[in-house]
């Protein structure tokens, strides 16, 4: 099984609940939901989301500035 939230990882379940992929289990019984539930997030949502686990997951706007590549 996977994890909720993995720094880095793009298939752990919140990137896939939120682009709209359903977790199950071995038997295709569905465990998690696309979340939110009646309707997907805007893409720009969804970007954030992807920026932050791929850049590991700041919990700080130090740590962020930290991670920065800007000069």
């Amino acid at each position: 099984a996977g994890q909720s939230i993995i720094a880095g990882d793009m298939n752990s379940y919140l990137i896939q609940v939120i682009n709209g992929n359903p977790i199950t289990d071995a038997s295709g019984k569905v465990i998690i939901r696309q979340m939110p539930t009646t309707k997907l997030l805007n893409q720009e949502y969804i970007d954030v989301f992807i920026a932050w686990i791929q850049a590991g997951m700041p919990e700080t706007a130090e740590e962020a500035a930290a991670l920065s590549t800007n000069p």
